[in-house]
């Protein structure tokens, strides 16, 4: 099997930086059909905040 311990290359890198740079290449690599769904829920999500405030003013 895939042993999962780190490379003896590079050892003393934090843990933070491993996440953070597999979140950058996560995020690079990931499809446009993602981004545009994560776009439409951003666009719902404030439509619904639109419509609170409203019912809020009233």
């Amino acid at each position: 099997g895939k042993s999962k311990s780190p490379s003896p290359s590079s050892p003393s890198m934090p843990l933070d930086a491993v996440v953070l740079s597999l979140q950058d290449l996560i995020f690079y690599f990931r499809p446009p059909e993602e981004e545009l769904e994560h776009e439409e829920k951003q666009t719902k999500l404030r439509s619904l905040r639109n419509r609170q405030n409203l019912f809020q003013e009233e």
